[in-house]
Parts: C-alpha cells; sequence; structure tokens
C-alpha cells in the first residue's frame, strides 16, 4: 500500500475532532482508498455515496443532529 498525505491527516484529524470531514480532490488519487482503509480500524464504518445513491440526500436534509439521521429510513 502506499502511504499517502490524507493517510496521517485523516489519523490526525479523528484523533483531535468529532466533527464530519468532507474530502475533496482531483479525481483518481485515492481518496476513497484512504477512507476506507481509514474505516477498517473502526468496529463500524458506513459509507454513504450521494453520487451512487442520490435518495441518500433526503436523508440529510433539515438533520440537526446525526440521531435526527439515524431515526429516518429511505422511502
Amino acid at each position: 500500500m502506499l502511504k499517502r498525505k490524507i493517510d496521517t491527516y485523516l489519523t490526525d484529524y479523528y484523533a483531535t475532532n468529532c466533527n464530519a470531514l468532507l474530502i475533496t480532490g482531483a479525481r483518481q488519487i485515492g481518496k476513497t482508498y484512504s477512507i476506507r482503509e481509514f474505516g477498517r480500524t473502526f468496529k463500524s464504518f458506513i459509507e454513504i455515496n450521494f453520487l451512487e445513491n442520490p435518495d441518500a440526500v433526503a436523508l440529510f436534509k433539515g438533520a440537526k443532529n446525526s440521531s435526527d439521521i439515524l431515526l429516518r429510513q429511505l422511502s
């Protein structure tokens, strides 16, 4: 596995912050791979891809916190 700067950034961010993190950048540079690998370090990991599942956007509209999101369902 290649070691990328984002790997260290994700680890450091999670250690000091409890907020959501939006990752953006150029195509084909390993963002998704790095995030999935980072997710393996947890007991549970959920990936939501709004491009592949646009209906998921409705789950987040108007949500005030994570409990709001967890209690909703896709129709």
